[in-house]
């Protein structure tokens, strides 16, 4: 008797792909989610995310005081690399480390949602999930490694990945509210705002009130952000970044800033 958003009804027939997948060894049958639902997603990003690191890491502060340092460290996985909660629990911190040293990429592939990683002999043209390197990655990888220690995950000892998930969502929404962060998924739209600005040179439409780019600029950065989220379609960046409508104000100047970028 309980009617589930659209976004987690597709999400529990994704789900059910995931398994088809594997019982079968190939994806000959799969479900559509927005086909069989006869419905299609329509969450638009309206405000911007907590973008302050101070306010994370008051709220990390808070939770390493309570014993919780591996969820601490968690958290900025989630937020210089934009992971999943689950994806950052999985993390091998020793090898992403030795990746970012010797490519300057990290290769996401454990815990990712609906298999999304390295190619496959069943999905031989998936592009492979690699996070561009930066300050706050090797910092956020490097505190994470240390607390993971000899084991290859952040998952305690003796714990299991399904008693940990359930200790990360006990712990961390009350704290992270107290400090203007309304949720985990708040990171990861964090994450997706602040590489827009490095991508484009501009602010993600979300914080500047629409895009201010030209529609084919604006698409392909949401294109390479939405491969580094684990995400298929470049239209589900409208949860994280905003709207792709071009900014009232800023219309006559779009074309000029895009000729600008591409020279």
């Amino acid at each position: 008797g309980k009617t589930l958003a659209v976004a987690t009804a597709q999400n529990r027939l994704s789900t059910c792909n995931v398994v088809l997948k594997y019982l079968r060894g190939n994806r000959d049958i799969r479900i559509r989610p927005a086909i069989a639902l006869e419905a299609q997603r329509h969450t638009v990003r309206t405000e911007p995310p907590q973008l302050c690191r101070r306010a994370l890491a008051n709220a990390q502060s808070e939770l390493s005081d309570k014993g919780q340092n591996r969820i601490a460290a968690m958290l900025s996985l989630c937020r210089e690399l934009g992971l999943r909660v689950r994806e950052a629990a999985l993390l091998d911190c020793w090898q992403a480390l030795d990746q970012a040293a010797a490519r300057g990429e990290v290769s996401i592939v454990r815990g990712t949602k609906g298999g999304r990683s390295k190619s496959t002999l069943t999905s031989p043209s998936r592009v492979e999930r690699l996070i561009p390197v930066t300050n706050h990655v090797i910092s956020a990888l490097t505190i994470a490694a240390k607390l993971q220690g000899r084991r290859d995950n952040l998952i305690p000892e003796g714990s299991k990945l399904v008693d940990f998930m359930a200790n990360i969502r006990r712990h961390t929404r009350p704290v992270l509210q107290q400090y203007g962060i309304k949720n985990r998924h708040e990171l990861r739209a964090a994450y997706a705002c602040d590489r827009y600005q490095k991508l484009t040179g501009l602010p993600a439409p979300v914080v500047a009130g629409g895009r201010q780019l030209s529609k084919d600029a604006d698409k392909k950065a949401r294109e390479t952000i939405a491969c580094e989220l684990g995400h298929s379609r470049p239209d589900v960046l409208n949860a994280y970044i905003g709207t792709s409508k071009a900014k009232p104000s800023d219309k006559t100047a779009i074309l000029a800033r895009s000729e600008l970028l591409e020279n």
